[in-house]
């Protein structure tokens, strides 16, 4: 990586988080590869090169309505309104909810 600017280094850093942040997001898998190169990069724009403190980082799991629903013991339709009531923000139309207790 030495033969790159330090802004392509940052920009593709910058990339690559945004890639991850979109597969979280949509409750993708993100592969360990794909968190070992943001890692790499980060370290790169890093001013002393220290290691993120994410290592064994595992990422979250998103739940839908109906696991949360099935999970909470409570209806469907009271999960869109707490949802809602919260302010919780659609994606593809979907309340997608980031499972806190695993």
């Amino acid at each position: 990586m030495s033969s790159l600017a330090p802004q392509h280094i940052s920009a593709a850093a910058y990339l690559i988080g945004q890639v991850l942040d979109e597969r979280r997001q949509f409750g993708h898998p993100i592969p360990s590869w794909l968190r070992d190169l943001h890692e790499a990069f980060s370290r790169a724009v890093s001013a002393n090169g220290h290691q993120t403190c994410q290592t064994g980082y595992a990422p979250s799991r998103l739940e839908t309505t109906a696991e949360q629903a099935q999970r909470l013991g409570v209806s469907e339709r009271t999960i869109r309104r707490r949802a809602a009531r919260e302010g919780v923000n659609r994606t593809a139309g979907r309340y997608l909810f980031e499972r806190h207790d695993a």
